[in-house]
């Protein structure tokens, strides 16, 4: 005789057409702009208030010391679907290589990050390196920034990098790809489960890239294809294996 708990289970089975080997698992983008507070960081903010989606902002500390950059920061860190993490004090002043030389300066740099910012959380990205340390779990991109990467590991820090980036030429200022291009890509990745957690997809932006309405418009047509192919827009701290 089948037992009411198995006669219910059978039931929703039927109904829903589900079985425990076919429950789907819906993909995540994680959204991520890194560099601002930016003159275009407003058009971002713009943006994501109609949109109403999950944005993770990687902000640089010393952006903050002009006025725009102070407004800016202030419209992010009063905007509803938006959260804040360090991406350094200094980005390394453009230097890179001579950066991630001196692991304690860079500690040092990001600390001094989170005194002014105060973000959301212990997750950081480093400048100019795609490098994750999530609990255990590590990914390096090269050589100059492992020992820094792994010494902020040891700090505390959650690194995360990135699986795609949405690139722009430096002059010209257009698009490496259009958005629906771009996301072709990002369902191939999704299909192959090349990312660094299977289901799960970090899209590197910046700030910069928004300055004009072509460009805005761009990545409109981006967040309607994600939400047309019923992908979910999260926070970087609901990533998995991520210690809250």
């Amino acid at each position: 005789m089948i037992s009411p708990m198995k006669t219910m289970l059978l039931a929703l089975f039927l109904i829903t057409g589900l079985t425990a080997k076919t429950i789907a698992i819906q993909q995540t983008i994680y959204l991520t702009l890194d560099d601002g507070p930016l003159p275009e960081s407003k058009c971002i903010d713009s943006l994501v208030r109609v949109e109403r989606i999950a944005v993770n902002i990687f902000a640089v500390g010393a952006n903050l010391s002009s006025k725009e950059g102070r407004i800016n920061y202030t419209r992010y860190k009063s905007n509803p679907h938006i959260k804040i993490f360090n991406h350094s004090y200094s980005h390394a002043n453009g230097h890179y290589r001579k950066y991630y030389r001196d692991t304690a300066a860079v500690l040092k740099d990001f600390q001094k990050n989170d005194s002014l910012l105060n973000p959301f959380s212990s997750i950081i990205r480093m400048p100019g390196r795609n490098m994750w340390r999530i609990n255990g779990r590590s990914k390096n991109d090269i050589t100059n920034g492992i020992e820094a990467a792994d010494h902020l590991a040891a700090n505390g820090y959650t690194i995360i990098g990135w699986d795609i980036a949405w690139l722009q030429d430096s002059i010209t200022k257009e698009p490496s790809i259009d958005a629906l291009g771009l996301m072709e890509v990002i369902e191939h990745r999704l299909k192959r489960r090349n990312t660094f957690t299977k289901d799960h997809l970090v899209l590197l932006l910046h700030d910069e890239m928004f300055c004009s309405a072509i460009m805005v418009n761009e990545l409109k047509k981006l967040i309607e294809e994600m939400n047309r192919k019923k992908l979910r827009f999260a926070y970087l701290d609901s990533y998995p294996l991520i210690n809250k």
